[in-house]
């Protein structure tokens, strides 16, 4: 629960974050959970208020996902990254954004990015079904290649804690709870 990072409950690990030679971009550190936006709470009763107004994303961001969306149907990787990352720069808190970040580093084989991206949205949102997930492919082939590639690399290093967890969330994901197992 996000609530438990928030007000020091629990404290936060992600065991697959490394922090790089220079210092992150602040919307990029994965050391700590997505920021979440707060819930609302009646102070009253103690308990959570009606749900405010549908907050809305900058428009700029939206258009920049749907830039990287694109792209990421196109094969285009590399530009589905940086406009999802142009979009995380105006939208920082967004889970959705950082998830599908985490599937475009998992597409381009970078799978322990895509495990500590993955690890911290994890912590404040529940992720994507295979629904979801499976609309951002323009061919479920491209998909099947891309997770047969972490399943080598998982299968050649089977120590790789990032490897088992990826493996793991996909599997999941696509509604494969033994192999998830």
């Amino acid at each position: 629960s996000s609530l438990a990072f928030r007000y020091g409950y629990w404290n936060f690990y992600n065991p697959f974050w490394t922090a790089p030679a220079v210092q992150p971009v602040v919307y990029l550190n994965y050391s700590q959970p997505v920021a979440a936006p707060p819930p609302q709470w009646d102070a009253g009763s103690g308990n959570q208020a009606a749900p405010p107004p549908e907050r809305t994303v900058n428009e700029q961001a939206m258009a920049r996902l749907d830039q990287a969306q694109t792209a990421f149907r196109n094969r285009n990787y590399a530009d589905a990254q940086r406009q999802v990352e142009a979009a995380l720069a105006l939208a920082p808190q967004e889970p959705v954004f950082h998830e599908f970040r985490a599937l475009v580093l998992f597409a381009r084989g970078q799978f322990a990015d895509a495990a500590a991206a993955l690890y911290s949205v994890l912590a404040v949102h529940p992720g994507w079904d295979w629904t979801t997930m499976s609309s951002f492919y323009a061919d479920i082939d491209d998909y099947q290649r891309q997770f047969q590639a972490l399943t080598a690399a998982r299968d050649t290093n089977p120590s790789a804690a990032n490897l088992q967890f990826l493996y793991a969330y996909h599997c999941l994901t696509a509604g494969k709870t033994e192999q998830a197992k």
